[in-house]
């Protein structure tokens, strides 16, 4: 087994589960909608430096394919910051990866995607999980739970919208950094 994609994983998910703790400590000076903005701003504008100094390939296009996505990526983010001014970044992490169990179970009924018996099995045993720690007390669903579980919605609408978009001749970098700019503009 190769050991450089999991110290990858292992980084990716400490930079992803200090951003919960991260938004927590901000919210402490400002507030949600400000914390939304310049996460956009600050990404957005350094990766839109990027693009200008590197690329300037398919700016038309770029623009076009990032807005649907950069919708649900605000829903997502906007959701999520909104939802730590009242719920733990353990509890609002953990209802946050819901839209793993989500994303399948949209694109089989939306999509009538194929999903093989064993992913069933695996979705069941993610609803059972889910249920278990909200309703054995671990996790109370108030407004701040529910608000996570929208951001999670919002993320599998992402993960969906961009699985559809035609990525022949795209950078992912900048797709991001355009979906970033139209994140800037909804804020």
């Amino acid at each position: 087994m190769a050991l450089l994609p999991i110290l990858e994983i292992l980084l990716a998910n400490i930079i992803w589960g200090f951003g919960f703790v991260a938004t927590i400590w901000a919210l402490e000076s400002l507030s949600w909608s400000q914390i939304f903005l310049y996460r956009f701003l600050i990404a957005g504008v350094t990766g839109f430096l990027i693009y200008l100094i590197f690329s300037r390939k398919f700016f038309k296009k770029y623009i076009k394919v990032s807005f649907l996505p950069a919708i649900f990526l605000c829903a997502e983010v906007g959701f999520q910051v909104m939802s730590l001014q009242s719920t733990k970044a353990t509890e609002g992490g953990f209802l946050f990866v819901t839209y793993v169990i989500m994303v399948p179970v949209i694109e089989f009924h939306l999509f009538k995607k194929y999903l093989p018996p064993k992913q069933f099995i695996w979705i069941l045993l993610g609803v059972i999980g889910s249920y278990l720690m909200a309703n054995e007390g671990s996790i109370s669903l108030g407004r701040g739970e529910l608000t996570m579980l929208l951001s999670a919605l919002g993320a599998s609408a992402h993960v969906i919208t961009i699985d559809r978009i035609n990525k022949e001749e795209l950078s992912s970098f900048y797709f991001n950094v355009f979906q970033l700019l139209w994140g800037i503009l909804f804020s």
